[in-house]
């Protein structure tokens, strides 16, 4: 009895073993190769410049995927400053890595990058644009208000909830625009940002949910795939 049940186990490891290796691999996610890996450090840290070029040796980076920026040695720095010392010229180096067929994945920032992109200030004289906005965000909640009615009333149609749930998502996007222009919660982390290098267009105020989500997929189609992984080095 026991040597039936033996049996009976080791084909069970071997049908589950099998199934296993007929699951196709995510390339996304394979391990990160050290050639897909891009290490950024300021030229005016030492410590930046060190840490980098250590970390960078010690799992075989490439020294070309060592991109040295300049910028002020302080934790925030401004959106101006950041989009010119940073976003430039990180964008440049990837791409031009990407043309001689080197693809990077994640990026790593050292000690003595930036670690916030500071608030932005309103911007000037936007009353009549926060105005317009403010229209919109109230005829969109009215439209929602009648259509929520509607699916109340027993008239909950699939064609009924995407209307009310792509009409949730404008409302959305319409108060990150206008808390934009307010210059409302517009704080951001520089990884972060480095995260959507090459996404272009994003609010720049509130949260992005996670387009790597599984239902926030289909709403942010466009980014998958185009986001990179973004890790600090954060000590001298």
């Amino acid at each position: 009895m026991n040597a039936l049940k033996s049996h009976k186990f080791f084909w069970t490891v071997i049908l589950i073993l099998f199934l296993c290796a007929l699951i196709p691999v995510d390339p996304l996610g394979a391990a990160i190769k050290p050639e897909e890996v891009a290490v950024i450090v300021n030229t005016e840290s030492k410590d930046s410049l060190r840490i980098g070029e250590l970390y960078a040796r010690l799992r075989n980076v490439p020294t070309r995927n060592i991109i040295r920026i300049s910028t002020p040695v302080k934790e925030g720095i401004s959106r101006t400053d950041y989009e010119r010392l940073i976003h430039g010229p990180v964008r440049k180096a990837v791409a031009e890595l990407f043309n001689e067929g080197i693809v990077i994945r994640c990026i790593v920032t050292t000690y003595g990058v930036p670690l916030r992109v500071n608030s932005s200030k309103p911007l000037i004289h936007p009353e009549h644009k926060i105005s317009s906005y403010q229209t919109m965000i109230d005829e969109k909640e009215k439209e929602l208000s009648i259509l929520k009615e509607k699916k109340r009333g027993k008239d909950a149609s699939k064609e009924l909830n995407s209307k009310i749930k792509g009409l949730g998502s404008e409302i959305t996007l319409l108060h990150l625009k206008l808390g934009e222009l307010q210059g409302k919660d517009t704080l951001a982390a520089v990884d972060s940002e480095l995260s959507l290098l090459f996404i272009s267009g994003y609010p720049l105020t509130g949260w992005i949910p996670n387009p790597e989500f599984i239902y926030n997929r289909e709403r942010f189609s466009d980014y998958i795939g185009r986001i990179f992984m973004v890790s600090r080095l954060d000590g001298p």
